[in-house]
């Protein structure tokens, strides 16, 4: 692989690191806003909410998500003491620069740009994941109602709490989507170039196994990346919000005469849970599973393109 590619990938990959950590520097308001509307938050979870459960989900994918960036570093580090003449990003080595005084900056870059794409990553994450299971809450104390008579004023108060719970969510995904709309915008289009530029390499006929092995691993990392850590819980986030229609709907008992005073507040809970989008880039494009398919089908795209580029002059000669 030539040292341009090698290094506009480097360049690409410690850009969207570098962007992440310096969109949260600007969000600083708004991220104390984010921990104020936690605050709120129940902090017992009923009996059938799935908080528990994403909570556990979530510190698997840590510890994997947390492996495999050790497992990474380490290979970037340790590789130009094992192979003479390389340097750790692949940049064009500087021979003015004795190579201990390079090895020796480019390590500590490492180990802090590493430090960043942990915590960066783990924080979003984290608050989305926190937010899906405060839905989960909610979708589990509304299927617990119990309209009895006996228990009827006290199911009533219930009920106001929750929509006033639901409004508070819906503010909370309001504050996730206001810091990481722009940061998602700028992290597809990043990865989706890195993709595409991985895709062209592989496309190359001079390529060495070395070098699919390391577009391989480049091209695995930005999907598991995206898709596990934001794309996933993007999606159960989506999920638990709209279940909240049906837990209203079928739970709540709208129809009985006593609840009309809550019958419009419900009404409209309803209606908001149907319609809600959660978390997006910049509006254009809904954070979910399918946001990293529609990632590699552009990859692929390009790919084939290139395919069909490179095959036309060999038909056409003579």
């Amino acid at each position: 692989m030539s040292n341009f590619f090698v290094t506009v990938e480097s360049v690409g990959v410690f850009t969207q690191i570098w962007v992440k950590f310096f969109v949260l520097t600007t969000k600083k308001d708004k991220i104390m806003q984010l921990f104020e509307d936690m605050e709120r938050f129940w902090k017992t979870d009923p009996e059938g909410s799935e908080n528990s459960k994403l909570l556990k989900e979530l510190r698997r994918k840590e510890k994997t998500f947390l492996i495999y960036i050790l497992f990474s570093t380490c290979l970037f580090l340790f590789k130009p003491l094992l192979v003479k003449g390389t340097t750790i990003y692949y940049y064009y080595k500087i021979e003015q620069i004795p190579f201990i005084i390079s090895y020796l900056i480019e390590f500590y870059v490492t180990l802090v740009t590493m430090s960043m794409v942990i915590g960066v990553n783990l924080f979003i994450s984290i608050t989305i994941v926190i937010g899906a299971g405060q839905f989960s809450n909610l979708n589990a104390k509304m299927r617990q109602l119990d309209l009895s008579k006996s228990q009827y004023e006290a199911c009533r108060r219930e009920i106001k709490e929750n929509i006033d719970y639901h409004d508070h969510l819906i503010t909370y995904v309001r504050h996730l989507d206001g810091i990481f709309s722009w940061l998602f915008a700028l992290l597809i289009s990043v990865i989706t170039a890195l993709l595409c530029m991985n895709m062209y390499v592989l496309s190359q006929p001079n390529n060495t196994v070395v070098d699919m092995i390391r577009c391989g691993l480049m091209v695995l990392a930005f999907i598991s990346e995206f898709l596990l850590l934001y794309g996933v819980p993007a999606q159960k986030l989506i999920d638990e919000a709209q279940e909240v229609a049906n837990s209203a709907f079928y739970h709540c008992e709208w129809y009985l005469p006593g609840i009309v005073p809550l019958r419009k507040s419900l009404s409209f809970m309803i209606l908001r849970s149907q319609n809600m989008g959660c978390l997006s880039a910049m509006g254009f494009l809904d954070i979910n599973r399918q946001t990293i398919v529609s990632m590699i089908k552009t990859a692929y795209s390009f790919f084939t393109f290139l395919q069909t580029v490179e095959t036309a002059p060999e038909k056409g000669g003579p």
